[in-house]
C-alpha cells in the first residue's frame, strides 16, 4: 500500500510519516499561536503520531491519529481554546473526507488515554 513505517532512522521515513508528522506540526503551531496570545506555556508538548493506509475505494491515508501530551494542566477554558486552535490547522482541513484525523489531548495530571491503534505506523 505504499506508505509504511520502516524504522526509527529518519532516512527510513516514508511519505506517510512525513504527511502525518506535518499535520501534527501544523496543529501544534496553531496551538502555539493561541498559547502565546493567552500567555500559556506549552513548551515540552510531545505529539505521538500514527496513521493507517487503505486501498479501498482507492489508495489513500485512511486515518491519522495524534496524541498531544501536554506538559501542564490548564483550566477548562484554556484547554478548550488550545484544542480548538489545533482544529484550525489549515493542513488538517486540506484532506479529503475519506481521511479521518483524530486528536487526543492528555494533560499532565491525567493518566494515559487509549494507546494508538494497533498496527498503525508511528513516528
Amino acid at each position: 500500500m505504499g506508505c509504511t513505517y520502516h524504522g526509527p532512522d529518519i532516512s527510513d521515513w516514508s511519505a506517510g510519516d512525513l504527511v502525518a508528522t506535518g499535520v501534527a506540526g501544523c496543529m501544534l503551531f496553531t496551538m502555539r499561536v493561541q498559547a502565546r496570545h493567552d500567555k500559556l506555556d506549552i513548551k515540552g508538548t510531545v505529539v505521538e503520531v500514527a496513521f493507517a493506509m487503505t486501498d479501498k475505494p482507492f489508495p489513500h491515508m485512511e486515518s491519522i491519529t495524534l496524541a498531544f501530551n501536554m506538559p501542564h494542566d490548564y483550566a477548562p477554558g484554556e484547554r478548550e481554546k488550545l484544542e480548538k486552535a489545533a482544529g484550525r490547522c489549515p493542513i488538517k482541513g486540506s484532506f479529503r473526507p475519506e481521511t479521518n484525523i483524530f486528536a487526543k489531548f492528555r494533560y499532565a495530571s491525567e493518566t494515559a488515554l487509549d494507546e494508538l491503534p494497533r498496527g498503525a505506523a508511528t513516528s
